[in-house]
């Protein structure tokens, strides 16, 4: 069991398989750690970079606060970027996701804890509009954030996941009617998606939004975490 809302007991971790509670309590400090570390994130990208900052850039950027951020709040965790999950047998070893959690504690299981896709908001380029759910590259490999979690490529085997956006233009409402427009058009068109899958529980915090969604897999579900950052034209 996690003890007193940290991480320092993390027995849990090196098993195979720890129970519901166990898993929502490391769920709750994950997204913690996340919310957390916007204010640092946000004080980072203010700073002059030598170019532009793309969709890697503002993740490795998270990231490394993100770190900082687990590591002053005692949590037993480590972010790592650009995650391959080689562990999980039904999981896609070849691909990567931004960042995934896994256990800091020597000698603890090095599997993927809890996954994390990030997208620019809106997509750049015409083809890659809808990305933040759906989309494929020329020889059909899935490119979608959601879509990813629902194919299996991010997360196999995880209950719980995140997307992080990276919003630079319209507001965090304009995206949380779009995506579920999005996702309806695709319920009714693709036998793989339903409109259950639409986000809720949103928030609007004026310089973050927070939401939900449920993404089904073909023989179980994931339950996503959204949250939404405002970074302007940088």
């Amino acid at each position: 069991m996690i003890v007193n809302q940290n991480l320092r007991d993390t027995t849990f971790l090196s098993r195979p398989n720890f129970d519901f509670e166990e898993q929502t309590n490391l769920t709750r400090l994950i997204e913690k750690a996340i919310i957390a570390t916007l204010p640092h994130f946000q004080e980072g990208i203010k700073k002059s970079f030598a170019k532009p900052l793309g969709e890697s850039d503002l993740s490795q950027e998270f990231v490394i606060h993100l770190n900082r951020v687990l590591r002053n709040l005692g949590f037993s965790l480590l972010a790592i970027p650009q995650a391959k999950d080689y562990q999980t047998k039904e999981a896609n070893s070849r691909s990567m996701v931004d960042f995934s959690f896994v256990s800091s504690e020597q000698k603890s299981s090095t599997r993927l804890l809890y996954s994390v896709e990030a997208k620019r908001l809106p997509t750049p380029g015409r083809k890659r509009v809808q990305e933040y759910i759906w989309g494929v590259t020329d020889n059909d490999r899935p490119t979608g954030g959601i879509q990813r979690f629902k194919t299996g490529d991010h997360g196999a085997g995880l209950a719980n996941c995140a997307l992080l956006g990276f919003v630079e233009s319209k507001s965090f409402y304009y995206w949380f009617s779009t995506i579920n427009s999005w996702i309806k058009s695709l319920a009714e068109i693709k036998a793989d998606w339903d409109i259950s899958e639409q986000l809720y529980d949103f928030i609007d915090h004026q310089d973050h939004s927070t939401s939900y969604s449920v993404a089904i897999r073909s023989k179980d579900k994931v339950k996503l975490f959204h949250f939404w950052i405002y970074i302007g034209q940088l």
